[in-house]
């Protein structure tokens, strides 16, 4: 393998369609890549994908804004044992659609949970930070959430940012 895309959706219909020949370039262009949930079912599917392909891992987890999933900490430690699961995620806060006080309450306290899978489980996140138009709330937010886990867990607190529409 030369390179690898550390955040694709093999598993969403549009790949989907033509997966047996995305499978087959990226096999022949020495390719491997992470494939992500969002929610129960999408990550359920990561990790087939990644159990059925040698260059395929997983990320599970719930996305912010996508799903309206809760995180079932039951299912997502079967999924955890597969060792082919490689971070959690795709989590964070997205108030791009919706930036009401419950829909933020609601994601903060899943985006927790998240964290805390992945702190138990010595496993990278995979955030998803998307602010409201013309803002950094959600980017505001999510330092905040980290700095109090970083705290505790220091280096062991670790990501990787997959959106990001912040300044610097």
């Amino acid at each position: 393998m030369d390179y690898i895309d550390i955040h694709s959706h093999l598993n969403f219909s549009d790949l989907k369609k033509d997966l047996s020949g995305v499978l087959s370039r990226m096999k022949e262009n020495r390719v491997g890549t992470i494939c992500i949930g969002v929610d129960n079912e999408s990550s359920k599917e990561a990790v087939e994908l990644a159990n059925e392909n040698e260059n395929v891992w997983a990320c599970v987890g719930i996305h912010p804004d996508d799903s309206k999933d809760e995180f079932d900490e039951e299912f997502f430690e079967e999924l955890v044992k597969n060792l082919k699961v490689v971070c959690v995620g795709e989590c964070g806060l997205d108030y791009f659609r919706n930036q009401g006080d419950d829909e933020k309450a609601r994601q903060k306290k899943l985006f927790k949970k998240q964290i805390e899978f992945a702190l138990k489980h010595d496993l990278p996140l995979m955030f998803h930070v998307r602010p409201a138009k013309s803002t950094q709330d959600a980017h505001l937010d999510v330092l905040e959430i980290l700095e109090s886990y970083k705290k505790e867990w220091g280096e062991k607190l670790r990501g990787n940012s997959h959106f990001f529409v912040s300044s610097w």
